[in-house]
């Protein structure tokens, strides 16, 4: 069918907008000092925020990860990447990322919260409970 098939070429199309130029500020920062890195990984964190609200999940992860490989330990990446990828069904990477952000912050309810999705995307109820 032709429409689905221009229905997939803009959701591809409108994926690489939203990533390109809600990522361009943190791209433009590649050569600065390493004291300026977590300053760059928010820039994709808002970039990640950006196509999530844009429900561009792809890009969000996209952004997300960027972040994640700037700063492997803010518990907010890992949170808002597990939420990226339980929207796209992807339940065992949203776990894996949820599981992530309780080990860095188990204070932190959120962390529990996304990990109780996860578990309730693969019908794991009990665990989901705990």
């Amino acid at each position: 069918n032709t429409s689905n098939s221009s229905r997939s070429d803009l959701n591809v199309a409108q994926h690489q907008i939203c990533y390109y130029f809600a990522s361009k500020g943190a791209k433009q920062d590649k050569d600065q000092n390493k004291t300026d890195v977590k300053e760059k990984a928010q820039k994709y964190l808002q970039a990640g925020k950006g196509c999530f609200k844009a429900q561009d999940f792809k890009g969000a992860i996209e952004a997300f990860s960027e972040a994640i490989k700037l700063d492997s330990y803010n518990h907010v990446f890992y949170s808002n990447r597990s939420a990226c990828y339980a929207a796209l069904d992807q339940f065992e990477k949203a776990l894996t990322d949820a599981e992530q952000c309780v080990k860095l912050k188990p204070d932190w309810a959120k962390g529990y919260d996304r990990r109780a999705s996860a578990f309730l995307g693969l019908g794991n109820y009990k665990d989901a409970l705990l």
